[in-house]
């Protein structure tokens, strides 16, 4: 996804001088490791609340990439990709397997019956 498409979906740039910081409040789950994992960067108590160069562009990265919603993306000054690319709006998926007791075959719904 390109940033005109990003932008067409709701989210808002926040521009730095090495990264770019792109948010939507509509797909956010407010898990708040954004806020935990860098209060420099993420910090809702202040206007605007994402200061894309208060760190490293590596220190950005890896506060986005625990974004579970995809709410947080980032683009890197001299790239065209924006990352994480998992879709808008969805869950990473685990990397690990479910035990047996964990794994539920039916919709959320029909296991209250």
């Amino acid at each position: 996804m390109n940033e005109s498409e990003l932008l067409a979906h709701g989210y808002r740039k926040y521009t730095g001088e090495k990264v770019d910081v792109y948010f939507n409040l509509s797909v956010c789950t407010y898990s708040g490791n954004c806020v935990r994992g860098n209060n420099a960067i993420f910090d809702t108590k202040r206007k605007p609340w994402i200061l894309a160069d208060a760190d490293t562009p590596e220190e950005v990265a890896r506060v986005i990439h625990t974004c579970p919603s995809g709410a947080l993306k980032y683009r890197l000054k001299g790239s065209e990709e924006i990352l994480p690319t998992f879709p808008l709006g969805a869950m990473k998926p685990k990397q690990t397997e479910d035990s047996p007791e964990e794994k539920n075959d039916c919709p959320p719904e029909e296991t209250k019956k």
